[in-house]
């Protein structure tokens, strides 16, 4: 039990970096991110960071992923012009 909860916290952490990331390098019409990989913005990340966030299971960590999408969301709409 101890593992799952290490492996998924550090999902998340790693979503989280890669988000962030994502959201502050705008290039070419997507987002290069951390890894490298080239996605638009709104795509897989958000949702992989809720998704790892709530599957961790734990009031705290729903709370946050859903503070955490709101965030993402917020940052979009303050980059749309």
């Amino acid at each position: 039990m101890y593992k799952r909860q290490v492996l998924v916290l550090l999902a998340a952490l790693i979503a989280t970096v890669e988000m962030i990331y994502a959201v502050q390098d705008d290039s070419a019409g997507g987002v290069a991110t951390l890894f490298g990989l080239s996605v638009q913005p709104a795509t897989w990340t958000p949702w992989a960071v809720t998704a790892v966030l709530w599957a961790a299971g734990g009031g705290g960590l729903r709370i946050a992923a859903g503070r955490l999408r709101a965030a993402w969301d917020l940052a979009l709409q303050e980059r749309q012009p």
